[in-house]
């Protein structure tokens, strides 16, 4: 099984997000999946399109998910430039302030992408 990111490539912030994730070392041996335009490769996953949708998910090489903050720390610790943040991010109590961190962008998110169709793509 392949380290695994989930996306909403319909949003174009996250869109633009994971263009500039996919653009460094380490990404090559990363599977992106645009859970928007194609989503039966969550078939073979306990993941919802729903889930995926609402909130950031990767799955790692043993089938484990993670989302949210966790999930990019993840990611993270696999991309070379940024492998210091992931581990940094995942001890207590760094790892609980970026997931309030994470939630509360969740409340915002609707504003900031009906921004980004407006003025980024």
């Amino acid at each position: 099984m392949q380290f695994t990111v989930f996306y909403d490539g319909e949003c174009p912030l996250c869109r633009r997000e994971m263009s500039f994730y996919r653009k460094r070392r380490g990404a090559d041996d990363i599977h992106w999946v645009d859970v928007a335009h194609h989503n039966a490769e969550l078939d073979d996953t306990k993941l919802s399109r729903c889930d995926v949708l609402a909130r950031f998910h990767i799955m790692n090489e043993n089938g484990e998910t993670y989302n949210g903050a966790r999930a990019f720390a993840e990611l993270w610790k696999r991309l070379r430039a940024f492998s210091w943040a992931g581990k940094l991010i995942t001890l207590w109590p760094l790892s609980w302030v970026f997931e309030r961190l994470y939630n509360f962008f969740l409340h915002f998110r609707p504003t900031v992408q009906r921004y980004a169709h407006k003025h980024l793509d």
